[in-house]
């Protein structure tokens, strides 16, 4: 069975919006290796493309993030889970980052992708959950280097030229990659990662090296 990639709302809005979703999907080895939430269609508002448009920008936008949720697995985890349980317990993390972090605890070898930092900083520092974070250490990957790992395999300029095309889409993105060197671009994402990966004591899969 393929690794299994969970993928909160934020990473699949970027994703379409930076055009890189083929990019995604070639990374974690095909749509089968990918699983999203059920609430990415209504957060979004995806049967209201006017709506949806206040999230997504552009109708490329929109079209790419409908036709990858119509392709994408939805998650599905056992019920009654002690662990949503749990982590439902836990402030600062909504209900969609509880299920992607319930399912990671339960699927071994899972990796979650994740734009929320609050949510990552959250869960990395309750005591009370510390045997949950355990088992899920190292296999969850923030923003910033999943773009590294991007240009590692797609190249600096085919990355860098569909981030700088969404000036309004990532904070932390825009600011990495408007330095004009792959060398200064990844030490900006690096210097991002490192910073998060401090702050919940080591929760992050490691960062690429090539």
């Amino acid at each position: 069975m393929p690794v299994l990639h969970l993928l909160d709302n934020d990473i699949v809005l970027k994703a379409s919006r930076y055009d890189l979703i083929e990019e995604l999907k070639n990374h974690i080895g095909g749509i089968e290796s990918i699983r999203i939430l059920d609430t990415l269609r209504y957060r979004f508002y995806l049967n209201d493309k006017m709506k949806a448009l206040t999230y997504c920008k552009t109708d490329e936008a929109f079209n790419r993030l409908i036709e990858f949720v119509a392709q994408s697995p939805i998650l599905e985890l056992p019920e009654n889970s002690d662990d949503i349980s749990r982590l439902n317990e836990v402030t600062n993390i909504d209900q969609g980052e509880v299920l992607l972090f319930a399912y990671n605890i339960w699927a071994p070898g899972s990796v979650t992708f994740t734009g929320d930092k609050r949510a990552i900083l959250a869960l990395s520092n309750i005591a009370d959950i510390n045997d949950l974070v355990d088992v899920i250490r190292g296999r969850v990957k923030c923003l910033e280097q999943i773009a590294a790992e991007f240009i590692y395999k797609y190249g600096f300029e085919i990355i860098q030229n569909k981030i700088n095309s969404d000036q309004d889409c990532d904070k932390s993105l825009k600011n990495c990659f408007r330095c004009p060197t792959e060398g200064d671009v990844m030490y900006g994402l690096k210097s991002y990662y490192e910073d998060l990966n401090s702050a919940t004591n080591g929760l992050l899969a490691p960062f690429p090296s090539s």
